[in-house]
């Protein structure tokens, strides 16, 4: 089977980039194709390589008159990240139709369309555990860390978090750099409300941070997600705050006091991503759904609930 990854290779970290190198450490048959080009220019390179998939990242960014050309040139994957917000609706209805396989990290998504479609599947993100390198050093210099996008929420507590932590925030950051300021704290803060402002909400709705904190080995402290033990079993793998302030602080206080039962949930936390949620686990299953269609994805129990 030979397989085309389309996607984004603007920079290093990119999804369709990182599927397509570790297909390729695991001798499968797959070309890389580059988003970033003119429509023309995609077609006519699937049109030489003579893919029997093309698997695609990023499928927003190409109108659906060029996704219904691929999809007459080879069977057609879309792997979405997380179209989580309430304007790609008017797009994933557009597109349904189109793909031989859609895979889709948000469990509402693929809950809510599962009626119409038996082609949706969910399957969460993964940790790179080759382009993000883990390291477990003894001395880390801050209490707490968060990585991401800061709005009023986010921002209001950061400010009052540090006039009692060490706390240290990072925006964009990935690779060796992101690794580094995980190894530099105690624990790190989730802080994703995309379950509670958009329409996409209440079933395993989380961004990839999760998987790369706790690849990473630092303890993970997360907000209120829905169905979290289908993937992390809280006060094993990680642990979860109610959503309010005067929780989160009372968590970091315990977990900061009670340094060996944290660092033994780290370490428990990161096993269970290196066992289950690495990238090179989640190629084998890439694959396997496009080489079987009996194959049933491990995550299937979700679109049940």
């Amino acid at each position: 089977m030979k397989v085309h990854v389309l996607g984004k290779w603007c920079s290093p970290w990119q999804n369709g980039k990182l599927i397509y190198e570790e297909a390729r450490r695991q001798g499968l048959n797959a070309t890389s194709g580059i988003l970033e080009q003119p429509h023309k220019e995609i077609l006519r390179i699937i049109d030489q390589q003579k893919p029997d998939w093309v698997f695609l990242t990023g499928s927003r960014t190409l109108p659906v008159e060029i996704l219904e050309q691929i999809k007459q040139r080879a069977k057609l994957l879309l792997w979405d990240a997380d179209a989580n917000s309430n304007d790609r609706r008017k797009t994933w209805e557009e597109r349904l139709h189109i793909p031989d396989i859609i895979i889709t990290s948000v469990l509402a998504i693929a809950q809510e369309y599962k009626n119409k479609t038996n082609k949706i599947v969910w399957m969460p993100q993964y940790y790179d555990n080759t382009y993000y390198r883990s390291s477990l050093p003894e001395n880390r210099q801050f209490d707490v860390v968060f990585l991401g996008g800061l709005d009023v929420h986010r921002k209001e507590i950061l400010n009052r978090l540090s006039k009692k932590f060490k706390v240290a925030y990072h925006w964009h950051m990935f690779g060796e750099d992101m690794v580094d300021s995980y190894n530099q704290a105690k624990i790190a803060i989730g802080m994703n409300w995309l379950q509670t402002s958009y329409e996409y909400s209440g079933s395993f709705t989380t961004s990839d941070r999760i998987f790369k904190a706790l690849g990473c080995g630092i303890f993970y402290l997360g907000n209120p997600i829905k169905n979290i033990e289908l993937l992390f079993n809280p006060g094993e793998h990680l642990d979860i705050y109610d959503g309010t302030y005067e929780n989160l602080e009372q968590k970091f206080q315990y977990w900061l006091e009670h340094e060996k039962e944290r660092l033994e949930i780290a370490k428990q936390g990161q096993e269970e991503v290196f066992k289950n949620h690495t990238l090179k686990v989640r190629i084998h299953q890439y694959w396997r759904l496009m080489e079987d269609p009996n194959y049933t994805s491990p995550f299937k129990q979700g679109l049940h609930d």
